[in-house]
C-alpha cells in the first residue's frame, strides 16, 4: 500500500518543486515566464486531495469493495483508481462552483495576414 501512496504523492511533489524553482527564479532575479505561487496552490490542493485519498484508502474503502464492486474487477484496480478519481472529481466539482471567469489567451505580439 505505500508504493501506491509514494506512487499518488509524486504528482504533488513535482508540482512543489517547479513551485520551488519558481521561486528561485524569482529571488535570483532571472527572466521567467511562470509564476511559482501559482505551482504552490496547485500543490496545496493535490496535497489536500491526496490526504483524502488515503484516508479514503484506508477507512472507507474496503466497505465500498466488498458491499459494491468486489465481483467486477480486482480489488487493487479500484486501489489504484483513488485518487486520480477523486483529483479529478475535486477539479471538475472547483470549476462548477468558480465564479472567477476563465483566464484568457494573451494577445499575440505579431498578426500574421495573407
Amino acid at each position: 500500500m505505500q508504493t501506491i501512496y509514494f506512487l499518488w504523492a509524486l504528482l504533488p511533489l513535482v508540482l512543489l518543486l517547479i513551485a520551488i524553482h519558481a521561486g528561485y527564479k524569482k529571488v535570483m532575479k532571472i527572466p521567467r515566464r511562470e509564476d511559482g505561487w501559482d505551482y504552490f496552490i496547485q500543490f496545496l490542493f493535490c496535497s489536500a486531495i491526496l490526504v483524502m485519498s488515503i484516508f479514503f484508502d484506508i477507512y472507507v474503502f474496503e466497505i465500498l469493495v466488498q458491499s459494491y464492486w468486489g465481483s467486477y474487477l480486482h480489488v487493487q484496480v479500484y486501489r489504484w483508481l483513488i485518487y486520480p478519481l477523486l483529483l479529478t472529481s475535486a477539479v471538475w466539482l472547483q470549476r462548477l462552483t468558480s465564479d472567477k471567469p476563465e483566464r484568457c489567451k494573451p494577445k499575440t505580439q505579431y498578426i500574421f495576414r495573407p
